[in-house]
């Protein structure tokens, strides 16, 4: 949204589901999903962790301000990072965690992941549940991958180092 009128409208409103978000210490202050100036989201199946910055921040009065028609994380899972699960200037840290805590299916601890794939034992590999809208394909997990041997990346993308 504006970032001299948050208010205005149509306001920013993706539908997202099924991301794997996950950071590197190479960045400073850097949060893994930062919702800002008024913009709403429908989040669903996220995973988000190591970060230098919070794994969710929300900025801004008028983005604390959206109702759950207008903003949501369900069943998603936000793990460790270097300031903590959540922050942002919208409310404080524990207030954020008590509004994503209330909607259904989230957890925040340890991801379990090898880079950006789960382990095994990781808590992103039960508890999905996709948004009620036809493009979205159901599936049991959290996040953008069903396992360590799910990496439907191979091929098609790159890792480049820093």
């Amino acid at each position: 949204n504006s970032n001299t009128a948050p208010d205005i409208l149509p306001r920013t409103r993706p539908e997202i589901s099924n991301i794997t978000l996950v950071g590197s210490a190479d960045y400073t202050n850097l949060h893994g999903m930062r919702i800002r100036r008024g913009s709403g989201g429908l989040y669903a199946n996220a995973v988000v962790t190591g970060y230098t910055g919070a794994s969710v921040a929300l900025d801004g009065a008028q983005t604390w301000a959206l109702d759950a028609e207008n903003l949501s994380f369900t069943h998603s899972f936000v793990g460790h990072s270097g300031a903590g699960f959540f922050g942002g200037n919208a409310a404080s840290a524990e207030a954020v965690a008590a509004w994503f805590n209330a909607f259904s299916g989230n957890q925040t601890g340890d991801a379990k992941l090898i880079a950006y794939l789960p382990q095994d034992d990781s808590p992103v590999l039960i508890g999905g549940k996709a948004l009620a809208h036809p493009y979205f394909r159901p599936v049991s997990y959290r996040g953008a991958f069903a396992g360590m041997h799910d990496d439907w990346t191979r091929g098609w993308t790159s890792r480049l180092p820093r």
